[in-house]
């Protein structure tokens, strides 16, 4: 609840939305619902079955034992449901644990390899787990809707048997991927650092002290903040590739004339190159004001 309301209020103070920030919101919801669901159904197998003990007669507990189905066999499919496109948003999107993988794969760091690896494997483990535990309770409930050769209540209380199967099943497995998923997490961050991070840590503040002076700090800092960078991102629902030069607005750019050349690699093999400096000039858009840093 408290993540969802995070993510929702960080989501509506954004003028400009993307895809990700939309699937973001998406993740935390179903996280949300599928967490709800999966606890009142918790707290309702948990009351119901102490009861069942606590009854003496065999019409009681028949009774007790068939509520206790239609109430799993109404709940399951949807906390699994909720459960699996949680696990699906986790898994895809910029921010996703595939894109995760990618980025670290590329990155030539093994730890954080590691780390974007087991998050993958908990992630699709939890959709895969989910998708299975949501088909079975859909089925299983059908069977008892469907059942006309036995009398209801037995057939939900046959029902709510093997959903309690299910739950089992994959309540214990999902706690392993969780586990997994966790771990991967905490590995992944300790090793994606970025230059800043790093020139925290080496500071006279941090746990890596360089013992550099000032000026060297300073020029350090300066080095880390003010470098242009160049990133692929969802702009408007559109990929573009986004140049940052921060602490540089249009109008200075335009004033000492700034320019930009682009080649197309046009054979792979031999090395050739084409200029694309012109079709790329047609293709620029400025997304920051002419008097703010530049993008």
């Amino acid at each position: 609840m408290i993540s969802f309301v995070t993510v929702y209020s960080e989501f509506a103070r954004k003028k400009d939305s993307d895809a990700t920030d939309k699937l973001a919101v998406a993740n935390s919801l179903f996280s949300m619902v599928g967490g709800t669901l999966a606890a009142v159904q918790g707290i309702a197998i948990t009351s119901l079955s102490v009861a069942i003990d606590n009854y003496a007669s065999a019409s009681g507990k028949i009774k007790l034992a068939a509520k206790l189905g239609r109430i799993t066999g109404v709940l399951s499919p949807f906390v699994y449901l909720f459960s699996t496109l949680a696990a699906g948003t986790s898994l895809y999107g910029e921010k996703g644990s595939a894109a995760k993988w990618t980025e670290a794969l590329r990155s030539g760091n093994g730890a954080k390899l590691a780390g974007a690896s087991m998050t993958l494997v908990g992630d699709s483990g939890q959709l895969a787990v989910n998708g299975w535990a949501t088909a079975r309770s859909v089925q299983y409930t059908y069977e008892a809707l469907a059942n006309v050769n036995q009398a209801r209540a037995l057939a939900w209380v046959t029902t709510g048997g093997k959903l309690l199967s299910v739950a089992a099943r994959a309540n214990l497995i999902g706690l392993v991927l969780t586990g997994l998923q966790l771990g991967g997490e905490w590995l992944y961050n300790r090793n994606n650092k970025t230059e800043l991070d790093k020139w925290l840590q080496q500071g006279a503040w941090g746990k890596r002290n360089a013992n550099r002076n000032m000026a060297e700090e300073r020029l350090l800092l300066a080095d880390i903040t003010a470098t242009p960078q160049m990133a692929l991102q969802q702009v408007k629902s559109q990929s573009m590739a986004v140049l940052y030069l921060p602490g540089v607005t249009a109008s200075e750019l335009d004033e000492v004339g700034f320019g930009l050349s682009a080649y197309w690699l046009t054979n792979h093999q031999r090395n050739d190159w084409e200029a694309w400096s012109e079709p790329l000039l047609y293709q620029l858009t400025l997304l920051s004001a002419p008097d703010a840093p530049s993008n």
